[in-house]
């Protein structure tokens, strides 16, 4: 698995260009592929980043079976991607 600042370097993308992208400043940007490289991420806030980069976050749940179930929020199934302002917990 990639971690999410080496995805963001091969987007061609800064800290600072995210954070504008998503209305987070470069230091929560920062904080949160900190926080990716602990295992510390909510969802919410990867799929804020991901979305920031231009992609579209999918969670897919696979099982011992093979069985793979794909996730998908609901804000995403009618259309409307949740993208909130800043926030004051601090998480992007």
């Amino acid at each position: 698995m990639r971690a999410l600042g080496e995805l963001r370097r091969a987007r061609g993308v800064t800290q600072q260009q995210l954070g504008e992208a998503i209305d987070r400043s470069q230091r929560q940007v920062s904080r949160a592929e900190r926080a990716d490289d602990q295992g510390d991420l909510q969802v919410a806030s990867l799929r804020r980043y991901i979305e920031g980069l231009g992609g579209r976050l999918e969670v897919v749940a696979v099982f011992p079976d093979g069985e793979r179930f794909t996730l998908v929020d609901a804000e995403h199934r009618r259309g409307r991607p949740g993208r909130g302002g800043r926030g004051g917990s601090g998480s992007i």
